[in-house]
């Protein structure tokens, strides 16, 4: 079971998660990373945590349009990296994802960890139409040539990076 959002961990109960491991499922969840408390509650109930990173922490504030607490993104990261399965992800938009801002999200995420990173998504934006943010509805579909691209320049920092389809 996949427990997604917006930010599921804002409302999430712990005991719906037991009800869910006592039917003998797997649990997901998919999250930005703002509550590193909630992900420490629910750590022992789940399978697999997936973790939006935006952007550099340089970068954060300008790409989510938005008040981001970084301490506790930093928190988050290094909680989800000492867990057995996990993912980091990010959004490639190509003018806001160049190669050095990939190079300074993998080397901000290896700070935290002090490790590689077992697992990083690269995913495609696709412009569908409908954003909170404007001024998304210009922006290009993510080629998966670039994807591909952006792979070769981090691979050094990960252990394994994946494209998302």
């Amino acid at each position: 079971v996949c427990i997604t959002g917006g930010e599921p961990l804002l409302s999430l109960n712990l005991n719906f998660l037991k009800k869910i491991k006592k039917l003998g499922y797997l649990i997901k969840i998919d999250t930005n990373g703002s509550f590193p408390e909630k992900i420490k509650e629910v750590t022992h109930l789940v399978d697999y945590i997936a973790m939006d990173i935006k952007s550099s922490k340089e970068n954060y504030q300008k790409v989510t349009n938005s008040k981001v607490d970084l301490e506790n993104i930093e928190k988050s990261i290094k909680l989800i990296s000492n867990l057995e399965y996990y993912e980091f992800r990010t959004t490639i938009i190509q003018d806001i994802h160049t190669q050095e801002e990939m190079i300074k999200i993998a080397k901000w995420l290896n700070s935290i960890t002090r490790k590689k990173p077992k697992k990083y998504c690269l995913q495609p934006f696709k412009n569908q139409g409908k954003f909170i943010d404007i001024k998304f509805k210009t922006k290009k579909d993510t080629s998966k040539e670039y994807l591909n691209k952006l792979k070769e320049t981090i691979k050094p920092y990960f252990e394994n990076i994946e494209i998302i389809a």
